[in-house]
């Protein structure tokens, strides 16, 4: 009998399980400036000063990249400065909402004995958001199953330090917006991959940084444009459900 433990499926947070407006907040930290600062030029400084990155990576604390964003917006101000407290509201932006039928589906899978695990680029103080605005998004159901994330392992996808924490399956499928994180999962760990196409936010701060101009496998990796889509290729692979 095949042990479905043995196969792990492992779920991007980001335009996998939830939905992104990175627009969004960048437009509510420019309007914490009473309009001296506009959404565009508080992206520019907030990719200059690689902030995004640096909370992915673990790099900085929740408070200096809470205190970072404010001194963006407060040196563009004469009177009142934005709190902390103001700059996470704002920060919540960047999740629009959970991706039900994804939920549903890594749901299921564990429902149906296979390992289920979360494979994102995030930061602690992102996840902190997340879990409270979504608790059931990074839940894995099961204590032994794989939760990967680029703040604990100091590396960020495609980089393979995230990828070289998993051994010991038969079978390993990741559901990812982004190819050239599949890519690494194909051709340097011999992964299957789903790219998911529907959730895309062409402005996350993240997917400014990565070149996702590469052709990958049909063999190894399928696309997948809805929740349904994604569900058949699982089923190509071999997934029973």
């Amino acid at each position: 009998m095949i042990d479905r433990r043995k196969t792990l499926i492992f779920f991007d947070i980001g335009g996998v399980l939830l939905s992104l407006d990175y627009s969004s907040f960048y437009q509510a930290a420019a309007d914490l400036s009473s309009g001296n600062l506009t959404a565009d030029e508080f992206k520019k400084e907030y990719f200059r000063l690689e902030l995004e990155k640096k909370a992915l990576l673990g790099n900085i604390t929740i408070e200096d990249y809470l205190k970072a964003i404010q001194n963006i917006i407060s040196g563009h101000l004469k009177n009142r400065v934005p709190t902390l407290e103001d700059i996470t509201e704002a920060l919540k932006c960047c999740w629009k909402e959970e991706i039900k039928e994804m939920v549903d589906l890594k749901k299921k899978l564990y429902q149906q004995g296979y390992t289920i695990g979360i494979f994102s680029n995030t930061g602690a103080l992102h996840l902190q958001i997340i879990n409270q605005m979504f608790p059931e998004i990074s839940q894995v159901y099961d204590d032994d199953y794989p939760v990967i994330l680029s703040f604990e392992e100091h590396s960020i996808k495609p980089e393979a330090k995230m990828y070289q924490q998993i051994t010991g399956y038969d079978q390993v499928i990741l559901i990812e917006d982004k190819p050239s994180y599949l890519k690494t999962a194909i051709e340097d760990f011999s992964w299957q991959g789903i790219l998911l196409t529907a959730y895309i936010d062409p402005a996350e701060a993240i997917r400014q940084k990565s070149d996702d101009q590469v052709s990958l496998p049909k063999e190894k990796c399928l696309v997948a444009e809805s929740p349904s889509d994604c569900l058949e290729a699982l089923r190509k692979f071999g997934i029973e459900i």
